[in-house]
């Protein structure tokens, strides 16, 4: 009772006949409760500047850092308790409005979550009991738990690494199915470059392009561009009937490593060849030759017959020249007359 009283008479003294309840905490050195309740709202929040701010002002106030500390850790572990428990009875020894106040700042944790920040402030409260400078000392603790990254529970990252098999599994599958149709392409390649009359329709129609670049290395046996060029006319006539029937028509120009050239007359047949079967001859030929390239369609150009000069021996007849030089003129072509 004694004691009380004395308590009574320094609270009377620092704060004078109105007495609150912040008063009594500052005259007698005791945490407020606020400031735990902010430190664990900047740390859910992920602000280490309330952090900072809520030291400066336990310092500011004479507190002791070191049991701030400890009281801090007495409450994040009553938020665990809150979080494991339901109904905790005596395990808090708080009223019950400060217990509702508890499980709403438990509600923003993760079990797991808490587990680690009494960790590390466990491992702070030691570090502070050997520093000569307690203060600096929580503030590093209390920005390392406000940094903390979530973390991440562990059938979460489980479901992860099952998807991911899962797409590993796809992607081989899709690998398998992609070189099986690779080793049929290079079949069908090698029956096209050894016997290119004998294709059945339906093989021409399952012949397809992949849709990735090919690395298929055929052994075709070299050919005059001609002969290569006719060979292929007849892979067009069984798989595309009508552009073979167009490009008859046409005459080979050019076929060089990259391009084949192929000329029309200016004419309805010139313009009748569209840009998707130009893009699908393309397509066939780079099958067909192993190497990409490009079909060019153009006109032809008409050549023109270079008359032979007339040799000087011509015109040595006397009436020829003479004629030359009366009317000033030269001889432009000889007709030769039969006997």
């Amino acid at each position: 009772m004694r004691d009380a009283q004395s308590i009574l008479d320094q609270v009377i003294s620092f704060a004078g006949e109105d007495v609150s309840d912040e008063d009594v905490a500052k005259s007698l050195g005791v945490i407020d409760r606020e400031a735990l309740i902010n430190v664990v709202k900047s740390i859910m929040e992920r602000t280490p500047a309330g952090c900072i701010q809520v030291v400066e002002r336990v310092y500011d106030y004479g507190y002791d850092v070191r049991l701030f500390c400890k009281n801090l850790l007495e409450y994040i572990r009553n938020l665990t308790v809150l979080k494991v428990i339901k109904y905790p009875g005596q395990l808090i020894d708080l009223p019950d409005g400060e217990i509702a106040d508890i499980k709403t700042l438990a509600d923003g944790f993760s079990q797991d979550e808490l587990q680690q920040l009494f960790a590390i402030l466990s491992r702070g409260d030691e570090e502070l009991k050997r520093s000569s400078s307690p203060r600096l000392s929580l503030e590093m603790t209390l920005i390392k738990m406000a940094t903390l990254r979530p973390l991440i529970p562990v059938s979460e990252l489980l479901e992860r690494v099952k998807g991911l098999e899962q797409g590993i599994g796809k992607a081989r599958s899709l690998e398998r199915k992609e070189d099986e149709k690779i080793r049929s392409l290079e079949d069908e390649k090698k029956i096209l470059t050894s016997q290119p009359l004998n294709l059945s329709t339906s093989q021409l129609h399952n012949f397809s392009i992949p849709a990735r670049e090919e690395k298929v290395e055929a052994h075709m046996e070299l050919e005059e561009p001609g002969d290569t060029w006719k060979s292929f006319m007849q892979l067009v006539r069984k798989k595309r009937p009508p552009l073979a029937s167009k490009l008859e028509h046409g005459r080979l120009i050019e076929l060089s490593d990259t391009e084949v050239r192929v000329g029309f007359d200016k004419g309805i047949y010139l313009d009748m060849i569209s840009k998707e079967e130009i893009k699908a001859l393309e397509e066939m030929l780079n099958v067909y030759l192993s190497r990409s390239m490009k079909v060019v369609i153009a006109p032809l150009v008409k050549e023109r017959k270079v008359q032979e000069p007339v040799k000087k021996e011509q015109t040595r007849h006397p009436i020829i020249e003479e004629a030359l030089k009366v009317f000033g003129g030269r001889i432009v072509a000889e007709n030769m007359a039969s006997n």
